[in-house]
């Protein structure tokens, strides 16, 4: 990554200078490498690279046939797996109130998904955090792309805040510049342009670190940045080749072709031109001629070409670490194969989880901070905690949590947050705490308690023989 020069202090009167001379043209660099991997894992505005400057209208509108949004789904199926539904402390069964209330408030348990979009699509993305309006009110919350937003960190690895930060505001004629102390609105007449007589705002945060946290897919210490797209083209690439070459083949060539020699019509007016126009698959042609012949040409077979395509498919399946039945193939395959073969999905959802979970738990550290609780921003052992999206039934995770707890010990209440959404698990916890009478006697005739001599089932029956279990028929 290019080093860019950060000042000591910036203010409103060098910010603009600033943004025009140095940062803009790093900026305008970030955003244009994005834009390449938008359109990739967008499916939009692909490269045509399969199609000579001279093709046919047919040939153009079978490679955009072609072209499938693959990438779009790598980034979709990961996405749907990663989702925050608690943050909690190192002791604690329940969430920590105030963070958990803000992230609520902020409708993070849905946007959420898109600062997890963002950041498996580019490799990294952005939140904010910035006092509420009203005095006392919650943090506000946001997620930022990448294509709108820019930090300067002096270390690009270990850095949780950046030293300074701009955000193009939604209006899009209008940058946000962020200090530890105060953002500066600056208007654009255009994107880039920033006019010398427009009047820039000051606004104050005094948050004490430059309010900007950022999200990263996967970094190494050169502090390169990867996402999931952008070592994927290639593969892509080859899925698209191989998809329009078998739309040429079955466009063109996926049926017998056939031909006819000593046919010529002299005793007939009509062209030979017009002949041929008339001719249709239902027409059978006789010729009395002994110089006529007749014959076909085979249809070019397609098997080879669709096992192409389904290695194409595979290859992006082991580059990107999804399961081999993501696809539809692996069929008739066994729960313990298929157990196997999601190992490395479930291993690069565990590494996902840890480096946004990295992110969530500044954003939220950040927002107490604001909200002047010091406890909750200096407790670095509260951390979000993830929903198990792995698919299983209920049974199977029912009978390993309970052998859990019937062989190990495993407390029975802890492991409801294994089987259910923490909302539920609080649910229960509070059903089971209860003082209801109805509650109690529920809760006395559980599953797990044994019925009572002379009650319920075994008490003394009328018309029952001693030793015989009494059966109710319909």
């Amino acid at each position: 990554m290019a080093s860019i020069e950060i000042p000591a202090d910036i203010n409103a009167s060098n910010v603009r200078q600033y943004l025009n001379d140095v940062v803009w043209e790093h900026f305008e660099k970030q955003r244009q490498r994005l834009e390449y991997i938008h359109a990739w894992s967008r499916n939009i505005n692909k490269p045509e690279f399969l199609v000579p400057a001279h093709a046919s209208k047919e040939k153009r509108a079978l490679m955009n046939l072609a072209k499938t949004p693959w990438l779009a789904l790598v980034v979709e199926a990961f996405t749907q797996t990663l989702l925050v539904d608690g943050y909690r402390t190192q002791g604690s069964t329940g969430n920590v109130a105030g963070p958990w209330e803000t992230w609520n408030a902020n409708r993070m348990h849905a946007r959420q998904m898109s600062i997890h979009r963002a950041a498996l699509r580019y490799g990294f993305a952005f939140g904010r955090a910035l006092p509420g309006e009203e005095e006392g009110a919650k943090a506000v919350l946001r997620g930022l792309s990448p294509m709108r937003c820019f930090g300067l960190y002096e270390d690009q690895v270990a850095d949780d805040y950046p030293v300074y930060a701009l955000e193009i505001l939604p209006n899009g004629s209008t940058v946000r510049f962020y200090n530890d102390h105060e953002y500066y609105d600056i208007p654009m007449s255009k994107l880039g342009m920033f006019p010398e007589n427009a009047p820039i705002t000051t606004t104050e945060h005094n948050i004490g670190v430059t309010p900007i946290v950022r999200y990263v897919n996967t970094i190494d210490l050169d502090g390169i940045i990867k996402g999931e797209v952008e070592d994927l083209i290639s593969v892509a690439s080859c899925l698209d080749k191989t998809k329009f070459d078998r739309l040429l083949i079955q466009h063109f060539n996926s049926w017998r072709v056939r031909w006819a020699t000593g046919l010529d019509n002299t005793d007939s007016d009509v062209s030979q031109d017009k002949f041929l126009q008339q001719l249709s698959q239902s027409e059978t042609l006789v010729s009395t001629s002994v110089e006529s012949r007749f014959g076909t040409l085979d249809a070019t077979p397609m098997g080879d070409i669709i096992q192409a395509y389904e290695r194409d498919l595979s290859d992006l399946e082991d580059s990107a670490q999804l399961p081999p039945n993501w696809s539809g193939g692996a069929s008739n395959v066994g729960p313990d194969a298929l157990e196997q073969m999601r190992a490395n999905t479930r291993n690069k959802i565990a590494a996902r989880q840890v480096t946004f979970g990295d992110g969530h738990n500044t954003l939220l550290r950040l927002g107490a901070r604001i909200e002047g609780d010091e406890a909750a921003a200096n407790d670095y052992h509260a951390s979000v905690t993830w929903i198990d999206a792995d698919v299983r039934s209920l049974g199977q995770l029912v009978d390993a949590w309970g052998k859990a707890h019937a062989l190990l010990g495993a407390p029975a209440r802890a492991l409801w947050r294994k089987i259910t959404t923490q909302e539920e698990a609080a649910e229960w916890d509070e059903y089971f705490e209860s003082d209801d009478p109805t509650d109690k006697e529920l809760k006395y005739w559980g599953v797990n308690q044994p019925v009572p001599a002379g009650e319920g089932a075994n008490a003394p029956q009328p018309n029952r023989q001693p030793g015989n279990r009494a059966v109710q028929t319909a």
